[in-house]
């Protein structure tokens, strides 16, 4: 038995025996001997474990906290909102493109068998 069934037999284990294969494990292992003993501690510390009391003004304190977070989470949204006003008519400016601005073209060369003959590295059939 490896350590990690080891140990989920002992949490399982609720006070009952343990499988033999599950205390060969505990015999050879001292990791999972200290886990064992660990686990066995742990009623007796919970048990002398006690609440915290919270102070006095623990109340006006949280009250406030509370309230000044709905205040800042107003603010952030109203700047979300701001933001995605401002980025939305930015987005519309710029995809208004400018109107298209008229280019004069020159005409195209005239590559005909002639030029073809006259600029050719080899000779024109």
């Amino acid at each position: 038995m490896d350590c990690e069934a080891t140990r989920e037999a002992l949490s399982a284990a609720e006070g009952r025996p343990l499988p033999a294969p599950a205390e060969a494990h505990l015999t050879s292992c001292a990791p999972c001997r200290a886990w064992a003993m660990a686990l066995e501690r742990l009623p007796e510390r919970l048990a002398e474990w006690r609440a915290l009391e919270p102070p006095d003004d623990f109340d006006a304190r949280l009250l406030i906290r509370v309230r000044g977070g709905r205040r800042a989470r107003r603010i952030a949204q109203a700047a979300a909102f701001l933001l995605g006003a401002l980025a939305g008519f930015a987005g519309a400016r710029l995809s208004q493109a400018p109107p298209p601005v008229p280019v004069a073209v020159e005409p195209a060369l005239d590559v005909t068998d002639d030029y073809i003959a006259t600029y050719s590295r080899e000779p024109h059939r």
